[in-house]
């Protein structure tokens, strides 16, 4: 995607296309920014480029800066940045730390949701369940590591069907008699509550 001004002066982006890499070290991510850009013929008109924080993206901006004789133009003071990290990226490093810190209660509900959704009888049971409590049968979407915000909505979405899912679950754990996994608690919730 690149951003860029108009003849109006305003700032309009665009997805240029995709381009597939193999694998990814320095090198490739370097080559395949470079074919690119020379493509649409471009490379002159580069201010900055936005990448996640691996050591491959870093070491390949740093080549491009190099090979492009881009150095000159950036002060010693760091008046300009070339390189901008992504902040998603860095958003999701910092949760995903922050995550660590409630991760036994966040992982036993994502466990459950998982668990009630992975199969249709079980589903088919928590359903009548749900309606025996008053409550709108629902299937909850689990969550993706890589996107913080999925790991909000996912808990933000059942957290009104918390004491629900817990008698749902705690009951089919008594029938199979098991003692792992561990029975859901009201401290998880309370947990979740709290991150959410």
């Amino acid at each position: 995607m690149g951003c860029y001004l108009d003849s109006d002066w305003r700032i309009t982006k665009r997805i240029f296309g995709f381009r597939p890499m193999d694998f990814a070290h320095t090198e490739n991510i370097f080559n395949v920014i470079m074919k690119f850009l020379e493509t649409y013929e471009i490379t002159h008109r580069i201010i900055s480029i936005t990448l996640d924080n691996a050591y491959a993206n870093t070491s390949s901006i740093a080549l491009f800066v190099a090979r492009n004789n881009l150095a000159r133009n950036i002060p010693q003071d760091g008046g300009y940045f070339f390189h901008q990290r992504c902040a998603y990226h860095i958003i999701n490093l910092v949760v995903q730390a922050g995550l660590k810190q409630v991760s036994d209660q966040i992982d036993h509900i994502r466990d459950v949701i998982s668990w009630i959704c992975s199969s249709n009888p079980i589903f088919s049971e928590f359903k009548r369940h749900c309606k025996l409590n008053g409550l709108k049968p629902r299937r909850f979407q689990t969550d993706m590591q890589v996107r913080w915000n999925f790991t909000y909505l996912m808990l933000q979405n059942c957290l009104e069907y918390d004491t629900t899912i817990t008698c749902f679950y705690n009951m089919k754990l008594a029938e199979t008699g098991q003692h792992s996994p561990k029975i859901l608690t009201t401290d998880d919730w309370y947990v979740a509550k709290i991150f959410v």
